[in-house]
């Protein structure tokens, strides 16, 4: 498989700028507006997969696209688990809507 040489990798949630890019994607598309989606999955992916230092594994401007010419069962896989960390499913966001009278979580900084 592509995916065993590849070696281990932590899924981590978004920036917030990497989500602003995300739903701006997504939001162009609800509208009927023309994006070039091409690639989406691998955004995510970069956006989400670090080190254990939380340092990103690839770099948006210069890896992104190299990202993308991975098999994929291994992108599908790895953009599911993404969208499960950062809420990017339909169904959680929707249930996230529900929930928003909710507290925000703390910020540290």
């Amino acid at each position: 498989k592509p995916w065993d040489e590849m070696g281990t990798a932590i899924i981590r949630v978004m920036s917030g700028e990497d989500r602003d890019r995300y739903d701006n994607m997504r939001d162009g598309n609800i509208k009927g507006e023309v994006w070039d989606n091409i690639g989406i999955r691998a955004m995510v992916i970069a956006s989400c997969l670090c080190d254990e230092t939380g340092k990103l594994l690839f770099d948006h401007d210069n890896e992104v696209k190299q990202l993308n010419q991975n098999d994929d069962r291994l992108m599908s896989w790895l953009f599911l688990e993404c969208s499960r960390s950062n809420k990017l499913l339909e169904t959680q966001v929707e249930a996230e809507l529900k929930n928003s009278d909710a507290p925000p979580p703390a910020v540290s900084g």
